[in-house]
C-alpha cells in the first residue's frame, strides 16, 4: 500500500517544456511533487541534490538521452534502486530490448493517458520492495534486429516491462474497437441516405418513363391534329390550341432557324411570361454555347428525315442563366417548308438531385476507403507490440531469465493466450481490409485436404476436449488433392472447424468433417451438432462485424469478421459457401471449390 503521508518525489527529464509541463501538471494534479530537468546533464545534477522516488524520462534528448541517464543511474551504487521509467512512442521491440539492456523499469507512450499514468506509478512504488527482496540477476545476450542486446535485469523488472508493454497494447486495443464502431455506424448512416436517394430516384424514373409514353401518345395525337385537314378544321384548331397552349411541357415551333410559335409554359421555362418574346428570335440564342454544335448536328439528323432520340440540352435564360431540359424534336411541314416541333421540361432539379446522389455514393466509398486504410494501419501498429509481448513470454515461459513462481507461470500464460487471440482478431482484420481493398493475392498450389484437416483438428483438439466434442471423418478417397493457397485454406478450415467447437452446447457434441469430389469441384463442409442459427439471421450470417450472440449478454467471444473472411477467401478462390441450420439442433457450412485453380483466380 502507498503511504498516504509520505510525500513522493518525481524528477521529470523532458527537452520539449510543453511536454514536460503538461506531464508535470497531471503529477502535480495527482499530488506528487515534481521537478523537472531539460535532459540527461541536468538531471544528474539534479540528483546529486536530493535523490527523488521515480525518475520519468524521455529517450531522444540533447547532450545525454534517456538510455545514457539511465545507464548513469542504474551503475551508480547510490542511485541504481531508483525505479527509472522511459517515455517512448513504443512503435519498435527495439525499444523494449535498449530499455532492458540500460536497466530501465517500465515504459510510458505518448501522449499520456492520466489513469494509465497514475495506475504506473502507484504500480512502481508498490513495487519498490519487492525488489529489494528479488536479488537474482543474471546477463542473457538476445540477437534482434540484426543486433546483439546484453541484458543484465531482475525478474521482476523484466515482469514490470512486460506487463506495461502488454497495458499499452491493450489500452490501443480498445481505442481501435471505438473507432471501428464509430465508423461502422457512420457507414451504416451513409448507406441508410443512398437507400432513401435512390428510393426516391427510382420513383421518379418510373414517373418519367411513364410520362414518356403519355408524351409520346400525345405526339402522335398532335401530329394527326396538325395533319388533319376538314369542314370540321376551325374546331380541330381550336381543340388543338387549347391542348398546346395549356400542356404542363414547354412546346415550340421554329423553322429556317427562327421561332414561329411558342407556348405560355416553354416561355415560363425560359425565363419570361410573354411567349410573344421568342417569336422570330434565331433558335440558337437560347441554346448554351457548349451545346451549339450539339444542337446542329440534331437539326440535320432530322432535315435528313431520321429520327433523333430524347436527349438533356442546356438552354439560356433571358437573363443569360443556364437551364437543363430534356426536349423531344419532331420534323413536320408548316407553311410548304420543313419545320422543328419541340417539347420539352425543366430537369434542373432532377439534375441536382443526381448530383447530390453522386456526392452522397461517393461520400459513402470514400467512408469505406477510410475504415480500411485506418483498419490496415492500426492492425500493423498493434503488431509490433503484441510481437514483442508474445516473444519475451515465450521468453519467460522457458525460464531463460530463471525460475518463477507458479502465479507467474500462471500470468505469463494468461498473457501468451490473449496476445494470441489478439493477434488472431489482428490478423482477420488485415485479410478483410486487404480484400477489400483488392491487394491479397493467392500462391496456388497443390495440397491435400486430409493433411490440412489434420493439422488444424491438432490446433484445436486440446479446446475441443475441454468441450467435450468428439470429431469424426467422412473423406471421399477419390479426392485427395485440389490447387489452393495453402495459407488461405487453412484459414478456412480453422475459421469453419472453431466455429463448430465454439458453439456447442455446454453437454458437448460431435463435429463432422466430410469431402466429396462432385464433377471437376471439391466439397468440404462442417456439420456440428450445436446450438443451431435462427432462420432469421441466416441471411446476415456473412456480414461484416455481424456477432449473432451480441449485447450485454454475449455468452461468445469474437468480432464478428470469421465467416466475412472465410467466404471473401472462398470467393477469391472462384468458389461459394452456403449454410444450413435449425436453431437448437446444429448447423452445416458447405464449401465448394475447383480442383484446379481457375486461371482468373490464380495469385502470383
Amino acid at each position: 500500500m502507498i503511504s498516504k503521508g509520505i510525500e513522493y518525489d518525481i524528477l521529470i527529464v523532458e527537452d520539449s517544456p510543453t511536454q514536460a509541463e503538461e506531464l508535470k501538471f497531471l503529477l502535480e494534479k495527482n499530488k506528487y511533487k515534481v521537478r523537472v530537468a531539460r535532459n540527461g546533464r541536468e538531471a544528474i545534477d539534479l540528483l546529486k541534490t536530493k535523490i527523488p522516488t521515480i525518475v520519468i524520462t524521455d529517450i531522444v534528448m540533447p547532450e545525454m538521452d534517456g538510455y545514457q541517464l539511465c545507464k548513469y543511474i542504474k551503475s551508480d551504487e547510490s542511485l541504481k534502486r531508483i525505479p527509472l521509467v522511459l517515455l517512448t512512442s513504443l512503435s519498435d521491440p527495439a525499444d523494449v530490448l535498449k530499455g532492458m539492456e540500460c536497466g530501465a523499469d517500465n515504459f510510458l507512450t505518448k501522449p499520456y493517458d492520466e489513469k494509465i499514468l497514475v495506475s504506473r506509478l502507484k504500480y512502481l512504488i508498490i513495487n519498490m520492495q519487492l525488489r529489494d527482496t528479488d536479488r537474482v540477476q543474471m546477463g542473457v545476450e538476445v540477437f534482434f534486429g540484426g543486433q546483439k542486446y546484453f541484458i543484465t535485469a531482475q525478474r521482476q523488472q523484466i515482469l514490470d516491462l512486460l506487463f506495461s508493454t502488454y497495458e499499452t497494447a491493450v489500452w490501443k486495443n480498445i481505442e481501435l474497437v471505438k473507432v471501428q464502431k464509430e465508423l461502422k455506424a457512420l457507414n451504416e448512416r451513409l448507406e441508410g441516405t443512398v437507400e432513401e436517394r435512390t428510393s426516391s430516384l427510382k420513383a421518379e424514373v418510373e414517373e418519367r418513363k411513364r410520362a414518356e409514353k403519355e408524351l409520346e401518345k400525345y405526339h402522335k395525337h398532335l401530329e394527326e391534329l396538325v395533319n388533319e385537314r376538314t369542314k370540321e378544321l376551325q374546331d380541330s384548331e381550336e381543340r388543338y390550341r387549347r391542348l398546346v397552349e395549356f400542356s404542363p411541357y414547354g412546346i415550340a415551333i421554329h423553322s429556317e432557324g427562327k421561332f414561329v410559335y411558342m407556348n405560355l409554359n416553354g416561355a415560363k421555362i425560359l425565363g419570361a411570361e410573354n411567349p410573344s418574346l421568342f417569336i422570330g428570335k434565331p433558335l440558337l440564342e437560347i441554346i448554351h454555347p457548349d451545346d451549339q454544335k450539339l444542337v446542329k448536328e440534331r437539326i440535320r439528323i432530322q432535315r435528313e428525315g431520321k429520327v433523333a432520340p430524347p436527349r438533356e440540352e442546356k438552354f439560356l435564360r433571358l437573363d443569360g442563366t443556364p437551364v437543363d431540359v430534356e426536349i423531344v424534336s419532331i420534323p413536320f411541314t408548316y407553311k410548304g417548308k420543313l419545320a422543328m416541333y419541340g417539347v420539352y421540361q425543366d430537369i434542373t432539379a432532377r439534375k441536382q438531385y443526381e448530383a447530390a446522389l453522386m456526392l452522397a455514393r461517393d461520400d459513402a466509398e470514400r467512408a469505406n476507403m477510410v475504415k480500411a486504410n485506418f483498419l490496415h494501419t492500426m492492425s500493423h501498429e498493434l503488431r509490433t507490440p503484441l510481437n514483442a509481448i508474445m516473444g519475451f513470454s515465450e521468453l519467460l515461459k522457458l525460464k531463460t531469465f530463471g525460475e518463477l513462481s507458479a502465479k507467474q507461470n500462471l500470468f505469463i500464460d494468461h498473457i501468451f493466450e490473449s496476445g494470441n487471440s489478439l493477434l488472431n482478431i489482428i490478423n482477420q482484420i488485415l485479410d478483410v481490409t486487404m480484400m477489400d481493398k483488392g491487394i491479397l493475392e493467392l500462391c496456388i498450389e497443390k495440397i491435400s485436404l486430409q493433411e490440412i484437416v489434420d493439422e488444424v483438428v491438432g490446433i484445436i483438439k486440446e479446446k475441443a476436449i475441454k468441450k467435450n466434442i468428439i470429431f469424426e471423418r467422412n473423406f471421399d478417397p477419390d479426392l485427395e488433392y485440389i490447387e489452393a493457397d495453402k495459407k488461405a485454406f487453412k484459414k478456412i478450415i480453422i475459421n469453419l472447424i472453431g466455429n463448430a467447437v465454439k458453439f456447442s452446447k455446454l453437454e458437448g457434441g460431435n463435429v463432422t468433417i466430410s469431402t466429396k469430389k462432385e464433377g471437376n469441384m471439391a466439397m468440404f463442409s462442417v456439420s456440428d451438432t450445436g446450438i443451431g442459427i435462427k432462420k432469421d439471421d441466416l441471411e446476415n450470417i456473412f456480414q461484416k462485424f455481424t456477432q449473432l450472440d451480441s449485447g450485454d449478454s454475449r455468452k461468445y467471444e469474437g468480432t464478428g469478421i470469421g465467416l466475412t473472411n472465410t467466404k471473401q477467401l472462398v470467393e477469391l478462390h472462384g468458389g461459394n459457401i452456403r449454410v444450413e441450420s435449425k436453431y437448437g439442433e446444429g448447423s452445416t457450412f458447405t464449401v465448394r471449390l475447383p480442383l484446379v485453380a481457375i486461371k482468373e483466380f490464380r495469385g502470383s
